[in-house]
């Protein structure tokens, strides 16, 4: 994985988290609403504002499938998110995950070391946890990153993480 598709897949998991807080308090969607206008006003408009504008009209169900798409649509939405900054520059709890990166416990020797090595990757400990658990490392057999930990093999994980970094793919 270069770094390219690993922001990319923050993006995505951040966008989860948002997609969760807006089921919760659906009067979001106005706001981003209005932020989305308010930045046509300021700025002009362009693809991805647009994009939103039209988005925004429909249903949160259809907002919320279109925001968390796995391709190029969906990354363009992700790229300029009202979202991210109504949830994740505002929400005391995202504050409070981009700032804590020391849970209660935090599990084995070798989890500890992925972590610490990672954690600047990620904006909160949620979020690596999670791709630590789905996303299988290239070059170990569809295996994760937890897999791998679980083995004993957190080094192998940060080798493969800094040859993926420097553009090295098995």
């Amino acid at each position: 994985m270069n770094s390219y598709d690993l922001a990319e897949n923050m993006k995505l998991l951040c966008h989860l988290f948002y997609a969760r807080v807006v089921d919760e308090h659906p009067a979001l969607v106005e706001e981003a609403k209005r932020l989305i206008e308010q930045d046509i006003a300021e700025n002009g408009s362009i693809l991805v504002t647009l994009s939103w504008r039209y988005i925004l009209k429909t249903p949160w169900p259809a907002v919320r499938e279109e925001m968390l798409r796995d391709d190029f649509e969906g990354r363009l939405l992700r790229s300029f998110s009202p979202f991210s900054v109504l949830i994740g520059k505002t929400d005391p709890r995202t504050l409070r995950k981009i700032g804590e990166w020391s849970p209660p416990e935090i599990g084995s020797a070798g989890l500890r070391e992925v972590v610490g090595f990672l954690k600047g990757h990620f904006r909160s400990y949620e979020e690596l946890l999670a791709w630590l658990r789905s996303k299988p490392l290239p070059g170990f057999e569809e295996k994760t990153g937890m897999d791998l930990i679980e083995e004993g093999r957190a080094s192998d994980v940060i080798q493969a993480i800094l040859a993926s970094e420097a553009g090295v793919f098995w």
